[in-house]
Order: structure tokens, then C-alpha cells, then sequence
């Protein structure tokens, strides 16, 4: 009996002196004030999410680089916990701020926004949110830690920064890329960038929308057509007038009107495997005007098609020379529909594998 006693006597006592911390309560290192956003029950680990700088703390080092955590500590009512840090949320570096007890009091904006030069996104990160660098105006570099498990990066994520090559290659669980992260508003246009890579190959993006749209200067997306995309909206790749060369893969399924409007694409090679629609049997996918219409000069459709090229998707092509089809199932099938192709004058090579 007394033996029996002493276990279970052992088994309770370290339940009894410890205290759990809980989902929403706060606290600081020296450069940040965090948030609980998990703490599973009995556990000493979790997950917090970046509050905001401390007034007065400097995580920019001498050379530019901003330190941002990936995982930290942190003593309270006598126990250790341990956290990731799952996310920035969207003014977490915009503004510094104080804390009054257990509420964080926001008094203005980080200064690092300006004297950052370079940034590495924790390991541990899994979203990055809405604006969450905006103002970063002298960031020329953004890498990811090996390994990335970042999944969603939200609008304006990047926006204002004056990176040139945005390299995603580490991201292996990127998922999802959404509208206008390297923009400010839906207007806004990027100046700076000129290459974007995507992961050598995933099965998990599935999504960009208008991530890539108004990019002025881009001039080469790397492994596009190694990712999992099923759509490309409207407005795509909108104004990325420097962009030439464009693969997609065969997991898209829809291609809308306009969805190539205002680039300067000129070879478009399309894995048709998956493909449902082409077009919506109105407006092309250039869009409306001309001068647009006459930059695409070869048209590659890989594959075994399944859908339908709709009624003038590619109508007034007038500068299409090329025009190279995967399969006779194109042409025996119906799979064309009637004007898909009308207008496009100038082609002068029409190649069809059997």
C-alpha cells in the first residue's frame, strides 16, 4: 500500500507545480511581444504569433540584416515554455509598442522598416501576412531557411521592397500565393523584380491568382510548370510586359479571358492534359486589345486535350506563326471550337504529332 501511495504521489506532484500558460496571453523577449496562439494542455511547447518591436529595440543588425525568430523561450510562473513562431501578422513590423500589464499599447512605427536591407524568414514560419513587410522600402533581399514550412504568403505581403530575385526554392509546402503580394493596392505596379523561382517541384502549390500581376520587369518565372496550379484567373500575369517565355503545367484545368492581358509573352507552351476550358467562348486570353493580341508568335498545346479551346480564345492572333499540337485527337475530336483560331493569319507552321 505505502509503495502504491509514494507512486502516485510522484505521478501528481509535478502536475501540481505546474502552470499552464494559455491562448492569448503575451510576452516579450528584448526586440519582441508575442502572442499565445496554442498551448496544448500538461505541454510545455506551443505556438506564438509576433505582436510587435519593442519601443527602443533594434533587430537590424550594423550590415542590414533584420533577425526575426523562429522559435523562442520563455520563463513564467516558474516553468519553461518553448514556442514557434507561427506567423507575423499584419502590422506586426509596421509598429513598435509597450506593454501595460498584459495588453500590448501600439505607439508608432518600427524605424526598422527603412534601415533594413535583408531579411531570412524562419524555418518555422507557416503563413506570412497581409503586408506584412510593406514599407520595408530598402529590402533587397528576402531568403527562406531551409526547409521552409511557410504554406500561404497573403496580398501585399512584399509589397514596396525593392528585391530583384524573389526565390521561393526553399518553400517546400508552399500552398498558396495570393493576389498582388509583391503590390501595395490593385493598382500598384513592381519595378523591381525581374526573376521569381518557384520549388524545383511541388505537388502542394496549387494557387497563385494574381500573385505575379504588375510586375513590370519580369522577366523569367523558374518551375511554373513543375507546380500543381489548377487555374489561371483573369489578369494573371497582367502587365508583365518583359515577360517572354511561359510554361504551364498539366495540372491547370481553366485558363480565363484575359488571362495573359498586357504581358509580352511571346511562346506560350500549355500541358493540356488536365485542361476543361480555354477561353470562355467570348474574349480571348489577351484580352481585348490589339497591339496585345499580336505578341504571341508560338503556340505550344502539349498533351492529350480533354477540353475544349472555346470560341476566340486565341482570335486575331494576327503576329501567330507556330501553332504545334500534341495529338490528332485536337483536330478529330471537336475539341476546337468554331473562331477558337479565327483571324490568325500568319500562321505558317502547323505541326501535329501523331
Amino acid at each position: 500500500m505505502k509503495k502504491h501511495f509514494l507512486l502516485l504521489l510522484m505521478t501528481l506532484l509535478p502536475l501540481a507545480g505546474f502552470a499552464q500558460m494559455n491562448v492569448g496571453d503575451q510576452f516579450m523577449d528584448e526586440s519582441y511581444v508575442y502572442e499565445v496562439t496554442k498551448a496544448p494542455a500538461g505541454a510545455t511547447w506551443g505556438e506564438v504569433k509576433v505582436l510587435a518591436v519593442l519601443k527602443g529595440a533594434n533587430p537590424v543588425s550594423e550590415t542590414g540584416a533584420l533577425t526575426l525568430p523562429g522559435q523562442v523561450t520563455t520563463t513564467a510562473y516558474g516553468d519553461t515554455y518553448y514556442f514557434n513562431v507561427r506567423y507575423a501578422d499584419t502590422d506586426a513590423l509596421q509598429n513598435f509598442g509597450t506593454t501595460n500589464g498584459s495588453t500590448l499599447t501600439t505607439t508608432g512605427e518600427f524605424t526598422g522598416k527603412t534601415t533594413a536591407t535583408s531579411v531570412e524568414i524562419p524555418k518555422e514560419w507557416r503563413e506570412i501576412k497581409n503586408g506584412c513587410f510593406n514599407g520595408f522600402t530598402n529590402i533587397k533581399e528576402i531568403s527562406f531557411a531551409p526547409n521552409s514550412v511557410v504554406s500561404t504568403i497573403e496580398d501585399g505581403a512584399f509589397a514596396t521592397t525593392q528585391i530583384r530575385t524573389f526565390d521561393f526554392s526553399n518553400c517546400i509546402r508552399l500552398q498558396t500565393l495570393s493576389n498582388g503580394i509583391f503590390v501595395e493596392s490593385a493598382g500598384a505596379i513592381n519595378s523591381y523584380i525581374t526573376e521569381i523561382k518557384l520549388p524545383a517541384r511541388s505537388t502542394v502549390l496549387k494557387e497563385i491568382g494574381q500573385a505575379f500581376k504588375n510586375l513590370t520587369n519580369l522577366n523569367k518565372i523558374e518551375n511554373l510548370e513543375n507546380s500543381a496550379i489548377q487555374s489561371v484567373v483573369a489578369g494573371a500575369f497582367l502587365q508583365d510586359a518583359k515577360l517572354t517565355e511561359l510554361t504551364l503545367p498539366g495540372t491547370v484545368q481553366t485558363i480565363a479571358a484575359g488571362a495573359f492581358e498586357n504581358s509580352g509573352i511571346e511562346t506560350l507552351t500549355i500541358d493540356v492534359t488536365s485542361i476543361q476550358n480555354i477561353g470562355d467562348g467570348t474574349d480571348n486570353v489577351y484580352g481585348v486589345t490589339l497591339d496585345n493580341k499580336q505578341k504571341l508568335k508560338t503556340l505550344v498545346l502539349k498533351g492529350n486535350l480533354g477540353g475544349v479551346v472555346k470560341t476566340n480564345a486565341f482570335k486575331d492572333f494576327t503576329n501567330l506563326e507556330t501553332l504545334t499540337l500534341d495529338d490528332l485527337s485536337f483536330v478529330s475530336g471537336g475539341q476546337f471550337a468554331t473562331s477558337a483560331f479565327e483571324g490568325c493569319t500568319q500562321i505558317g507552321s502547323v505541326s501535329i504529332k501523331a
